[in-house]
């Protein structure tokens, strides 16, 4: 179903979502097979493979291998911009920002299991992409954040609540500068899942890592539930 989050296998959750930065791998030299199967292995919910700075043709040869590998695992891979790519891989989902194919143009082309996610950094993008019932959507970047060269403004906590209350059961996921130490905020505050790249690629034991922000954002949605 094309909006939804239900197709064939794997399936996508939202909790954790975890975005391999190509940058980040390169400058810590990891080794991104073995790193997805930690993330794998963790229970991480998605993944994404982000290259800012690679050349379309080389994003194309280095995300081959990455999705036989989440296959093989079991856990679903987004393609980061490039919806040509993620049509001619057949991946899991593709994720656009304000400045890529607009949404309403992408979805047209996306095959009915395609999850489509969206980029919001304000209460006014976020309430123009919920009309197109995208499967998820990421606001940001919550706190500041040295991942992107040139980041948005940061939104805070309380944009969060307000742009929950807007866009309904569409799952919201918060990014930008999210940590261990503030992700049960993010959650409190109504955002349905994480999504998180220093925090859990450049931590001594990134698999410990998803199984505490796992463990930090069921408690949250619990106590937000309570209230």
């Amino acid at each position: 179903m094309r909006g939804g989050f239900v197709f064939a296998e794997p399936t996508a959750s939202f909790d954790v979502y975890v975005i391999i930065d190509q940058g980040l791998c390169a400058s810590s030299s990891i080794d991104v097979g073995r790193l997805m199967k930690h993330l794998s292995d963790a229970g991480a919910g998605a993944i994404q493979y982000r290259a800012k700075n690679l050349s379309k043709a080389k994003y194309y040869q280095d995300i081959q291998p990455l999705l036989s590998l989440a296959r093989s695992f079991r856990i679903p891979l987004f393609v980061n911009d490039h919806l040509d790519i993620a049509l001619a891989l057949r991946t899991d989902g593709i994720h656009l920002g304000q400045n890529d194919l607009p949404y309403e143009a992408a979805q047209k082309l996306l095959p009915e299991n395609m999850i489509l996610g969206v980029s919001t950094h304000s209460l006014e993008q976020a309430v123009a992409a919920a009309r197109l019932k995208p499967g998820y959507m990421a606001i940001g970047p919550v706190f500041p954040t040295t991942t992107k060269a040139n980041p948005d403004p940061v939104v805070g906590t309380d944009s969060i609540r307000n742009i929950k209350a807007s866009i309904g059961s569409i799952p919201l996921i918060a990014i930008g500068g999210i940590t261990l130490e503030n992700a049960a905020e993010v959650i409190r505050s109504g955002a349905d899942g994480v999504a998180v790249a220093s925090c859990v690629i450049q931590a001594k034991e990134p698999a410990i890592a998803v199984q505490v922000l796992k463990e930090r954002v069921a408690v949250a949605k619990a106590a937000r539930e309570m209230n």
